[in-house]
């Protein structure tokens, strides 16, 4: 025997269930529904009329509409507290952002006017410091001119350089005798500017700057330098250097001193020629004086002057 069955609001046909006397459905809605069953003999012809029996399946306890407004409900409760405690928690933060806000302004204005303060400050330090930048300034330019009016005064070429032998600054005086110009030797290194050689080798003789930076003390010329001016003129000089130095001890240049001596070189020796030459006048006249005093016969230590070879006496009296 066999059976078939179907269930009234769910299937739309009937199911074959063979031999088996049970029937399995999941998920079905609770409702009132209709169970009705056929049974076929050997034939396998199913009987026209059937077996049936109506139930309803009720809701389980969270499908009940009961069970769904509390849950409703309950979520509506649940979301206007949570909306509430929302927003409390933004208005709090609300607050703090707000007093945060706030203090943050106060400190703002408090930094701006201390930068301000400060600004004013600079200003006021600025203008101190223009002031004196003025004086210091004018100080420079009345101590600048003093100097060239005291360097065109001095009778003796200056020529000032730093401690790499660069030429600064010279005076009439030193241009005149080097033949270069303020403008000119400005830039260019001392041993272009203050040619010197030695008078008797013509050999050139050393940058007296490069010994006074190394040893920082004074130094002096020989007596037998020569400078050769831009044209080629050349004379003799007497000459020192010094080294310059700042505040602090520190050697920041040299400074040479020098002057034309040739003319006075001229006169004292020509003073020497000539007092040599009457020293030699002078002795010539002795020796005449002796030997015409001296008379044949006579003893020769007598009327010889001491230390006169006696050979000589010998000669003046034959």
């Amino acid at each position: 025997m066999r059976f078939r069955y179907h269930l009234d609001g769910l299937d739309s046909e009937w199911r074959e269930a063979g031999k088996e006397r049970e029937a399995i459905y999941a998920h079905v809605a609770p409702r009132r529904y209709v169970f009705r069953v056929q049974a076929a003999a050997r034939d396998g012809v199913f009987d026209r009329g059937d077996a049936s029996f109506a139930f309803t399946l009720r809701p389980r306890w969270h499908e009940a509409m009961s069970t769904q407004v509390a849950g409703g409900l309950g979520l509506m409760v649940v979301f206007l507290l949570a909306h509430r405690w929302r927003t409390r928690a933004l208005r709090d933060r609300e607050r703090e952002l707000a007093l945060r806000v706030e203090d943050r302004t106060h400190a703002l204005r408090r930094e701006v006017a201390d930068r301000s303060e400060a600004e004013a400050e600079v200003r006021r330090l600025a203008e101190v410091l223009e002031e004196r930048v003025r004086e210091r300034t004018a100080e420079l330019a009345e101590e600048k001119e003093r100097l060239a009016v005291t360097l065109r005064s001095i009778g003796d070429g200056v020529i000032a350089t730093d401690v790499r032998g660069t030429v600064m600054l010279l005076n009439r005086i030193a241009e005149g005798l080097t033949g270069w110009t303020q403008r000119e030797a400005s830039g260019h290194h001392l041993a272009e500017v203050f040619s010197l050689i030695d008078r008797f080798t013509r050999e050139p003789l050393a940058d007296p700057v490069g010994d006074v930076i190394r040893r920082a003390t004074v130094l002096e010329l020989p007596s037998q330098a020569v400078l050769v001016s831009r044209d080629g003129r050349e004379r003799l000089i007497a000459d020192s250097a010094a080294p310059i130095r700042d505040r602090e001890s520190r050697v920041t240049g040299a400074v040479v001193v020098f002057r034309d001596v040739t003319e006075k070189r001229k006169i004292e020796e020509h003073l020497a020629h000539s007092e040599n030459s009457s020293l030699l006048a002078s002795s010539r006249q002795g020796s005449l004086t002796t030997s015409t005093t001296f008379s044949p016969g006579s003893s020769a230590s007598s009327t010889w002057p001491e230390g006169m070879p006696r050979r000589t006496a010998r000669f003046r009296r034959d």
